[in-house]
């Protein structure tokens, strides 16, 4: 069998929605068929209806095979009772303690537990790496709003050599502390859903430095409302982009950086695409063009292609951003 990931990073505003889509096929020649699609998070309810369904249905889903919650926000979860039309008898749940207490038929992942099940072992793999409560909190214990985000849920998904990894709204600390245990059982990591949409508290140096992401992809934008968190913050871009830290680009599905910092570089932002200032004099593109996909064949062999790339709605054509070689 040959695999396919695809891993589709949905543009919800202030909030969280990742789509992956597991393809395989036969022979290297022959027609992809979908051996399962997973949602992990779906945003407020006003974007999972405006933007996450819609995108679903783009991709021809009709029907979730996993559905996964990293923890009980609003930015994350809010939208659940909106997806019934994808979520069936035979849809899978998983979420952390707060959203199994909450949400009838939500289990608990285990740790190292590889939630995908396929049998081969050339077939995309998704490992829970966290789903501890913080402090050491009795189970039946109210989470104040950061205990929360600390209770998210986190994944390393391995696949063709390449390692991803996602982590709801872990703070920075938090993450620190499973750095050690990630890189000695699954190793570096390329791709970084950076955590807690790039706040202040998020993606300490440490783990930057421990884990060595390449690429990072940071869910961001407003609230439809007001901007609440200014997300990502200035300072967690310059940890991401400061040299020691390895990262080479980062992508955001859309953008409300700090004004401050807007009004005193007009020159380098504008609409589609944004050039900010990093760490120690570097510069970093920082795509912001809603939603933003990255696909990972097995079939391309040693030199393997991995694909960055989003669809442009004014221009109703797929756009790619970013190619590179392993």
């Amino acid at each position: 069998m040959y695999w396919q990931l695809e891993i589709h990073h949905i543009d919800v505003g202030r909030g969280d929605a990742t789509l992956f889509v597991v393809n395989g096929r036969q022979n290297s020649t022959g027609t992809w068929t979908r051996k399962k699609a997973v949602l992990l998070d779906c945003g407020y309810g006003w974007a999972t209806l405006g933007c996450v369904i819609p995108y679903l249905k783009k991709q021809n889903i009709k029907e979730l095979d996993l559905l996964i919650f990293s923890h009980a926000h609003g930015d994350h979860c809010g939208g659940y009772a909106k997806l019934s039309e994808f979520v069936t008898s035979s849809t899978g749940k998983l979420g952390n303690e707060s959203t199994c207490n909450k949400l009838d038929g939500f289990k608990l992942p285990q740790v190292d537990e590889d939630i995908l099940g396929f049998n081969e072992s050339s077939a995309p793999k998704m490992y829970c790496v966290s789903n501890e409560l913080p402090d050491m909190l009795d189970e039946d214990a109210k989470l104040n709003n950061d205990q929360e985000n600390r209770s998210s849920l986190a994944f390393v998904i391995l696949f063709a050599g390449y390692r991803y990894y996602t982590a709801g709204d872990l703070d920075g600390d938090t993450e620190v502390k499973l750095s050690d245990h990630i890189e000695k059982d699954h190793g570096e990591v390329h791709f970084y859903k950076v955590a807690h949409h790039g706040s202040k508290n998020s993606s300490s140096d440490k783990f930057l430095e421990t884990m060595k992401p390449r690429y990072a992809f940071i869910s961001c934008g407003d609230d439809g409302t007001t901007k609440q968190h200014d997300h990502p913050t200035q300072s967690c871009l310059d940890r991401l982009w400061a040299p020691k830290n390895h990262v080479q680009q980062t992508f955001m599905t859309s953008c409300s950086l700090l004004s401050d910092h807007v009004q005193s570089n007009p020159e380098k932002y504008q609409k589609g695409k944004m050039i900010i200032s990093g760490g120690l004099g570097t510069t970093k593109n920082a795509m912001v063009k809603g939603h933003i996909a990255l696909c990972i064949d097995s079939t391309w062999g040693n030199n393997q292609t991995v694909i960055v790339g989003y669809y442009d709605n004014a221009r109703k054509k797929n756009v790619y951003l970013k190619r590179w070689f392993k």
